[in-house]
């Protein structure tokens, strides 16, 4: 009995061990993967925030350009394909967009990335597949500063970007937006994170962008871009 007694003193005691041992190992695997989770949200942040760099400076070289001064394009017609001509470098600069218009304030053409333009109801209807292009084109036009706008029917979202210039010989309003879709948005955040374990959803200013919850992730805090990641 004293030899049973101690064995079973020592197994337990190696229970408790063992039990003390699983439950630091799995503590340790899940600070490991809260840190792997910190660390590609990170990163994605990082590259989100150099994507909307890049659509800020392409909107800053427009600013400095002279082929993109309107006395210069209305002294004649074919001088817009100058224009249209550098327009279209800009079309492999960022990962989430290739697509891009530009337009001067009140004028209903577009200069669009394709090296051509178009009257903004053509454009926003047949291309972007919108409903009410006078509305849309309203609210880009009146725009003052750089805004994100959401058509969440249309899974599609616009960076906004109003250039102000003022010439010597003439000041003059324009505005460049970029078009990126939800999809391109969820697959360049798994390409920059190498892969997240859960649903992502990504915030601008408490805007929801982009999300694979059809609900998106309400828990939001106050900070200009956030992501978020919920296990499914």
């Amino acid at each position: 009995s004293y030899f049973i007694s101690y064995l079973s003193i020592v197994l337990l005691s190696c229970s408790l061990i063992g039990l003390f041992l699983c439950y630091l190992s799995v503590h340790d695997l899940r600070e490991a993967n809260e840190n792997s989770m910190t660390h590609k949200m990170d990163l994605v942040l990082k590259d989100m925030e150099n994507q909307y760099a890049i659509f800020e400076e392409i909107s800053s070289n427009l600013y400095i350009k002279p082929v993109y001064r309107l006395s210069y394009i209305k002294r004649n017609k074919y001088y817009e394909m100058d224009l249209l001509e550098d327009f279209a470098r800009y079309v492999n600069r960022s990962s989430i967009s290739d697509t891009y218009f530009m337009f001067y304030r009140d004028d209903p053409q577009l200069f669009l990335c394709t090296g051509y333009s178009s009257n903004y109801a053509s454009y926003f209807s047949g291309r972007l597949g919108v409903s009410d292009s006078e509305a849309l084109y309203q609210t880009i036009n009146e725009a003052d500063t750089a805004e994100i706008q959401i058509l969440p029917d249309l899974d599609q979202v616009l960076f906004i970007f109003p250039v102000h210039t003022n010439f010597p010989s003439q000041s003059q309003d324009m505005t460049i937006c970029f078009v990126a879709t939800v999809q391109s948005l969820l697959s360049r955040i798994r390409d920059v994170s190498g892969g997240i374990d859960g649903s992502v959803s990504l915030y601008y200013s408490g805007t929801l962008l982009a999300s694979e919850s059809p609900q998106g992730d309400r828990a939001l805090k106050d900070t200009p871009l956030e992501m978020t990641a919920q296990k499914t």
